[in-house]
C-alpha cells in the first residue's frame, strides 16, 4: 500500500470509491445516493492510497482540517485508512496548524474507531446537513499535532 499525491487521472476512481464507501459505511440503500457523481477537480491537497489493483482510498487536506478520508469497501481492514490518515497528519505538520480537526458521519463506526485509536478526540460539536439528498449527522474530532 502506498500513499501519494492525487493526480487528475485519479478523479474518476475517487468519485466511485466515495459513493461506494459512503453507502457501505453509512448503511444506505442503493437509491439513497446517486448512482454516480461528477469526478472532483484535483487541487493539490488530495492524497490517494493505492494497492496492486489501483486506487483504494483518498484523503483531502484543507486548511487545518482533514476534510475527507474515504476508502473503498474492498480495501477495508487492510490499513488504507490508517495510512491515509497518517499521511494527512504529516501534511498538516508541515503547516502552521498546531491543532487539526475532521468531521465524520455519526453512523461511520469503523472510521470513528480508527480516528480514536489514532489519538483523535471527539468534541461536543455536531453538525447536521443534507448531502446529495441524504441527511447526515456529523461529529467533530480534534487532534494536537
Amino acid at each position: 500500500m502506498i500513499v501519494r499525491p492525487a493526480t487528475a487521472e485519479d478523479a474518476a476512481a475517487i468519485a466511485e470509491m466515495f459513493l461506494s464507501g459512503a453507502r457501505e459505511a453509512w448503511g444506505l440503500a442503493e437509491n439513497e445516493l446517486p448512482a454516480e457523481m461528477e469526478p472532483p477537480a484535483i487541487h493539490g491537497g488530495e492524497l490517494v492510497a493505492e494497492d496492486d489493483d489501483g486506487v483504494v482510498g483518498f484523503a483531502l487536506v484543507k486548511d487545518c482540517e482533514i476534510d475527507l478520508v474515504f476508502t473503498h469497501p474492498r480495501a477495508w481492514g487492510r490499513g488504507a485508512a490508517r495510512a491515509l490518515l497518517l499521511a494527512a497528519e504529516d501534511a498538516l505538520r508541515a503547516t502552521p496548524c498546531a491543532e487539526v480537526s475532521l468531521w465524520t458521519e455519526e453512523r461511520n463506526a469503523n472510521a470513528r474507531r480508527i480516528y480514536q485509536a489514532s489519538g483523535w478526540r471527539k468534541t461536543k460539536e455536531l453538525r447536521e446537513r443534507v448531502w446529495n439528498g441524504t441527511a447526515m449527522r456529523e461529529l467533530r474530532y480534534r487532534k494536537r499535532l
